[in-house]
């Protein structure tokens, strides 16, 4: 059960970063992202009275208000990044760092997965970066390069959220996915505030999609903390971390973004890797 609730965490994470993406070009990412992690907050709200919590301590709630400061940087670039584009470079470079972190935490907390799972793991990892490569020639993959770095800040900053995550009980339920998502939102209002204010270009635009990003995104957010309650942090957070598969598919079809030979391959061998996972 784990494993597939990070299936389905990495398919909706790729829908949002698309949708905020496409936000983060019609207005400022950190509106972008302000914006979703306040959509997350006013979701789960309503709904947390209503859900079984068995133990809820002031750690899980710690960890969870952790893994939203990870979550704001993180969320904040990886907006900037694919605004600024392509979008099939800077998704896939901040999905290989944002699994390699957990992968290492959880190595290093004693995690000991299976000769398969690894291998899975590796595969994993190498189909992200071929899914990032550039397809369309050489101006496309010097402007790929121009965001590699942000891309890869935003790789450590949501990294950082699955560990945090991870620590929290699964008695908790997903009281600390709404603890990320409340010190994110504040995190961010506080650096709007602080920031000199500017005109967006398409502000309505930005804000329409950037509440679909926050829907889509807090939805995921809450499947990948009771994933990682459950399941194995290095397992569960390079399957999530597939997640640029679904936004280069999505790139590819709204915004005719090529998807170039070496591109399919890395998605082929996501499958893989998926599998060899699976069966460990």
């Amino acid at each position: 059960m784990p494993l597939l609730l990070a299936g389905v965490t990495a398919a909706l994470w790729g829908a949002a970063d698309f949708l905020g993406g496409l936000s983060a070009a019609s207005w400022r990412a950190m509106r972008a992202g302000a914006v979703a992690q306040a959509v997350g907050v006013a979701v789960l709200l309503p709904v947390l009275p209503f859900l079984e919590t068995d133990r809820l301590t002031a750690a899980d709630i710690g960890w969870g208000a952790g893994a939203g400061v990870g979550g704001a940087l993180g969320i904040t670039l990886l907006y900037r990044a694919l605004a600024t584009g392509p979008m099939n470079v800077a998704a896939p470079t901040t999905a290989v760092v944002g699994a390699a972190v957990p992968v290492a935490a959880g190595l290093a907390l004693g995690e000991r997965p299976g000769g398969l799972a690894l291998l899975g793991v590796v595969l994993a990892i190498a189909a992200v970066g071929m899914i990032g490569s550039s397809p369309t020639g050489l101006s496309e993959e010097v402007q790929g390069w121009r965001v590699v770095p942000m891309a890869a800040l935003a790789g450590v900053g949501l990294g950082l959220t699955g560990v945090a995550f991870a620590q929290t009980s699964e008695s908790a339920g997903i009281w600390p996915a709404f603890a990320a998502k409340l010190s994110a939102a504040l995190l961010l209002a506080v650096a709007i505030l602080a920031s000199r204010g500017g005109t967006d270009a398409n502000a309505r635009r930005g804000l329409g999609l950037s509440l679909s990003a926050g829907v889509v995104d807090v939805v995921a957010t809450a499947l990948f903390l009771v994933a990682l309650q459950r399941g194995s942090l290095v397992l569960v957070s390079v399957i999530a971390s597939l997640y640029p598969a679904t936004t280069v598919v999505l790139a590819r079809f709204a915004l005719r973004e090529t998807i170039g030979r070496v591109q399919g391959m890395g998605l082929a061998l996501a499958a893989v890797a998926v599998a060899l996972i699976a069966v460990s």
